[in-house]
């Protein structure tokens, strides 16, 4: 098996490991608990501003229908491109990671260590999630390599705004789109390590020639995003600044860990972006 097959079942692994510690902390530690409560209180707490109506929009964006559809077309253009193996690959990453999804949600169905929310039973983890993750993840597999990165940043913030939108709904917990995420991430890089290791054993007879992207060529597009973010947010506190402060003295947790959320999806499409650097 090739180097980088190995890494991906490691990278692949961890992302496993990282799911079984993330629900020990969501349903049996207090603490973990009632931060992640905290975090979706400030979410929610938006619902009254204008930010709601295209909250609504960006959710129902990424549900079962609008899935399918674009699960359809990335899985055609691998196959009318005649990609067979990143057809099935990408076939592989989109099925199995919302099955495993669904099954986990049926499997760790119950309460949580701390009371979240008395409206109703959240279950983890986020299919939502898990769907966006999925199709951003499948869509930098496609892509022509000097693509990725400019893909990966894009779809990226569309992730955040979707995942955003989500708990600003009160859909789910911040643990539970961490979850969709790791789902997401563990079967796109063990579907890469069993791609590239059949690729190592049969190599197709015609190569790619595609010029590989060069390291600033590749982060570029990923802190040309976070500068946006940067200035969008600026700006929103500049025209509102006492809204906005207010907002965030009572709920520190989620001013603290909405920009996490939002680092750590740019980060993780950078990194897939990287890691398929030709």
């Amino acid at each position: 098996m090739p180097r980088r097959s190995i890494l991906a079942l490691l990278v692949s692994s961890a992302c496993v490991a990282a799911l079984a510690l993330l629900w020990f902390a969501t349903f049996q530690v207090d603490f973990t608990s009632w931060l992640d409560s905290n975090v979706l209180r400030g979410f929610i707490g938006l619902e009254d501003t204008r930010a709601k109506e295209p909250a609504e929009f960006a959710a129902h964006s990424v549900g079962p229908v609008p899935f399918a559809v674009m699960a359809s077309v990335f899985i055609g253009i691998a196959a009318v491109q005649r990609r067979w193996r990143l057809a099935l690959a990408v076939t592989a990453i989109l099925g199995g990671a919302n099955v495993m999804t669904q099954v986990l949600k049926r499997l760790t169905e119950g309460p949580r260590a701390y009371d979240v929310l008395s409206g109703g039973e959240l279950l983890w983890p986020s299919g939502h999630t898990t769907g966006v993750t999925t199709l951003v993840l499948c869509m930098v597999l496609i892509a022509p390599a000097r693509w990725r990165p400019t893909l990966a940043a894009a779809g990226a913030v569309y992730a955040v705004a979707a995942v955003y939108s989500i708990m600003l709904l009160g859909w789910h917990l911040p643990s539970d789109i961490v979850g969709g995420a790791l789902v997401s991430t563990a079967w796109t890089f063990a579907a890469l390590a069993v791609l590239w290791a059949v690729e190592a054993r049969w190599p197709v007879a015609k190569p790619s020639l595609q010029p590989r992207v060069g390291l600033r060529a590749a982060i570029l597009p990923a802190v040309i995003a976070a500068a946006g973010s940067v200035l969008i947010t600026a700006a929103v506190v500049a025209a509102e600044p006492d809204e906005v402060r207010e907002h965030a003295i009572q709920h520190t947790a989620f001013a603290l860990g909405a920009p996490l959320i939002g680092a750590a999806a740019l980060a993780l499409m950078t990194a897939v972006a990287l890691v398929l650097r030709r």
